[in-house]
């Protein structure tokens, strides 16, 4: 044993000598400076809810997503654009879209067509600004698409026949005489842990040393002081097997952090033992706690001490993610403990939930007491038959903004730790934290790159136009998606300008004019630069799990299925024959009654509405989805009503929906009378509107003559409309497990704090309401709520 001792002082004095010289680089490092400038720039995180987690092909996936500022936990406002791929196993992009965020929230649909087959994908969820950092921030989940061409049951997964253990000392270091908890994890061979097994060490002579028991979730601890020069088993029994594996050896020196959460306090313990502490006599350690986004820095010493214990009020620590980090005197972090504060995290709950039938649909209402109706606020609702298989989510709103980003592995069932709160689902993230390890805030990083911003925040699309001379000159980028115009003039060699902000949708196109000196508009003949043109690639590392979907019975799925989805809306056809000889406006003035308004080009090019001009003009008009209505604010009692008569080009309009999106490039002038006078029977209380287009004015040969025309080679998708699939059978497994009742995307609260919805409930089945949503006061709302109808 001397000899032993002798070796180990020997191999301290070598091993310190290796430490200093090799990480000499960190010595004079400034972690606090460092630590703020890496992270001073505002991180986004991003958590999409998505209404299951198994889809068949002819599906719908429905999904909402919340953009997060990260250090507030409130809703972002600033990111405007969201990214939405979708990968197959071998990394291949099957879908993709660009989708606008509004106050912090978007949603769509994505329909699985005839491009999927059976397999697992990955849905991601990101913006531009959440490339610049390497954690996690960014959203990533497995969805199973199931096709039935392919598949024609659903085939029984085997069970789980292998074991795999990982034992992981809290704070990462197993440290020689001195007391020691050790996480443990417990694997089948598909990456899930193995449920309420029991376990217990011994050391080489099979002397019982402690012994530990796993949750549900495969995830336990242990305690114990490891002797010198021992070396440690555990044995597990699986399935009538015994199993072994060996417990990573002891430190002869170090220093280990340990935690312990009591009341409302924690306390950590920075110790050492005997065989280090005469190495650590007037050094000075630094002990740091960080969120993320601020760091609180305590000087460490020793002396004559093998521990130290800080005690921290919980009420005082950061909500969410506390990491505490140990750093020896040349700034080397050696040792890192993780411990979540549930204080002050405000979780809604529903307070009634009341249901009724009209005719064949279900009215249901959500009763939100301790909702603040003042803030924003939203909520997703996917609604299943009780006994589904097909939402299989690892995380919820919660667990992915407040959790995810700040670890770097796996985690299973993340939404368990944040529903119906107890002591008992505390401990067990608690025991999570300690097999996690450190922090995907990695200090090699913090210390070695400086922050540098790559992709901006986008709000939109940016146009960057070029042009080829030095002259002054003046342009108007005409409206794009209801944008107002925007008008630029450059000096003498100032050769580009720049357009923020644009939001167009499919199939939208800019047209830009250069205005010459006597106002009238030609083509621009310039070079435009779109920023971004393209979904950006995500190219940063990630962690997932794949669904833990294990079947007890076949279900047969071919034919059970009937997609009654209608893709193309067939529209009435509208032709209107014209063959009229119009007259000058000037010649027109003299005659009509009422006003005249001719158009210039620049009225004609501002992408102004129908709807919007008349508004402008006396008139009450909207145009809503192919709906027009107009009714004149002066209301008349001589013959009842307030809707004009309108005419184009000499033919009574008897169908407004034909002006619905009304091509006003081509509108040559305006004849509004509003009290119908001189136009006899036909006048009307609500006057007459009498709209002239000239052929000669057609867009496409508008745009050879006043217009350059360019299009978007990147657009934001449209919120598309979620379709409920029509089922043969609302009877069998096959609906039971893998059906859909309906996917609620978007709900905001009334004043009462009531959210409603209805929705056809077919043979009236007991079904469950998956919620996720938020308001924006920094409140969560994650439930899972099993409605009974019989």
């Amino acid at each position: 044993m001397r000899n032993y001792y002798a070796t180990i002082v020997t191999f301290l004095f070598f091993f310190q000598f290796l430490n200093s010289y090799g990480q000499q680089e960190f010595k004079n490092k400034k972690i606090d400076s460092l630590f703020n400038s890496y992270t001073h720039k505002p991180r986004e995180v991003v958590y999409t809810h998505l209404n299951k987690s198994t889809f068949i092909v002819g599906e719908d996936i429905g999904f909402t997503a919340y953009l997060y500022n990260k250090k507030d936990k409130k809703l972002s406002l600033v990111s405007k654009n969201l990214y939405i791929v979708i990968e197959d196993s071998k990394k291949n992009i099957i879908k993709e879209e660009l989708l606008q965020v509004k106050n912090g929230v978007a949603n769509s649909a994505i329909t699985i067509d005839s491009i999927f087959t059976s397999g697992n994908y990955k849905f991601f969820a990101y913006t531009n600004w959440m490339k610049n950092f390497k954690e996690q921030n960014f959203f990533v989940q497995t969805i199973k698409i199931i096709d039935p061409k392919v598949e024609e049951v659903i085939e029984n997964k085997s069970t789980s026949t292998k074991i795999n253990a990982q034992f992981l000392p809290e704070s990462g270091h197993l440290l020689t005489e001195t007391h020691n908890t050790v996480g443990v994890i417990l694997k089948n061979e598909f990456g899930f842990g193995v449920p309420n097994l029991s376990g217990e060490i011994i050391n080489r002579k099979k002397e019982f040393v402690s012994s530990f028991k796993v949750n549900h979730l495969g995830i336990g601890r242990f305690s114990f002081t490891p002797k010198v020069d021992e070396n440690y088993t555990a044995k597990v029994n699986f399935n009538a097997q015994e199993y072994s594996f060996d417990i990573i050896k002891s430190e002869a020196k170090g220093v280990i952090l340990s935690l312990n959460n009591r009341a409302e306090k924690i306390f950590l313990s920075i110790a050492t033992n005997n065989f280090t502490r005469p190495f650590l006599k007037n050094k000075k350690y630094k002990l740091t706690l960080h969120n993320g986004s601020t760091l609180k820095a305590f000087d460490i010493s020793f002396n004559n001490k093998n521990a130290i214990e800080k005690v921290f009020n919980t009420k005082n620590l950061t909500s969410g993610i506390n990491i505490f980090t140990l750093f020896d005197e040349n700034n080397n972090p050696i040792a890192e403990r993780l411990f979540f504060n549930y204080n002050n995290i405000k979780f809604l709950k529903v307070t009634n939930v009341t249901k009724k039938q009209v005719n064949d649909s279900l009215n249901v209402t959500l009763n939100y007491k301790d909702i603040n109706t003042k803030k924003f606020n939203n909520i997703s609702i996917s609604v299943l038959p009780v006994g589904t298989k097909s939402y299989q989510h690892h995380h919820n709103i919660a667990s992915y903004t407040l959790l995810k980003p700040y670890v770097k592995g796996t985690i299973e069932n993340g939404n368990y730790y944040f529903k119906n709160l107890s002591e008992k689902k505390k401990y067990a993230l608690d025991n999570l934290l300690i097999t996690q390890g450190w922090s995907s805030y990695q200090w090699y990083d913090i210390f070695n790159y400086k922050p540098r911003i790559d992709y901006f925040l986008e709000k939109g699309i940016t146009i960057k136009a070029t042009v080829s001379h030095n002259k002054k000159s003046k342009y108007v980028m005409h409206s794009v998606g209801g944008k107002k115009p925007n008008y630029f003039i450059l000096n003498e060699n100032e050769k580009e300008f720049i357009a923020l902000n644009f939001l167009p949708f499919e199939k939208a196109k800019v047209t830009i004019s250069k205005i010459e000196d006597n106002g009238k508009l030609i083509p621009a003949k310039l070079y435009p630069q779109f920023f971004p043109n393209k979904i950006p690639k995500l190219n940063l590392d990630y962690t997932y799990l794949n669904l833990n979907n294990y079947q007890t019975k076949e279900i047969k799925i071919r034919g059970n299925i009937s997609n009654y989805f209608s893709n193309t809306q067939h529209l009435d056809e509208i032709v209107i024959k014209s063959n009229l000889i119009k007259t000058k406006v000037a010649n027109i003035k003299r005659q009509a009654f009422g006003n005249v308004y001719n158009f210039t080009d620049i009225e004609r090019n501002n992408n102004i509405s129908l709807a919007i001009y008349l508004s402008g003009k006396g008139y009450n008009a909207f145009d809503n989805a192919g709906n027009f209505v107009i009714e004149s604010r002066v209301k008349s009692s001589i013959n009842g009503g307030a809707t004009p008569t309108i005419y184009v080009d000499g033919f009574q309009i008897l169908d407004f929906g034909f002006l619905s999106n009304f091509d006003m490039s081509i509108v040559d002038y305006i004849n509004i009378n509003r009290f119908g006078f001189g136009e006899g029977i036909r006048g009307g209380a609500g006057g007459v509107i009498k709209i002239y287009t000239d052929p000669n004015l057609q867009f496409t040969q508008k745009n050879n003559k006043t217009t350059q025309e360019f299009i978007f080679p990147l657009t934001f998708s449209e919120n598309k409309k979620f379709y409920v699939p029509r089922y043969q059978n609302y009877t069998n497994d096959f609906y039971k497990n893998y059906g859909l009742i309906n996917w609620f995307p978007i709900n905001k609260a009334t004043t009462n704090g009531e959210f409603s919805f209805k929705f056809k409930n077919f043979l009236n089945n007991n079904f469950i309401l998956f919620i996720e949503g938020t308001a924006n006061d920094g409140s969560y709302i994650s439930e899972t709520k099993t409605v009974v109808i019989n």
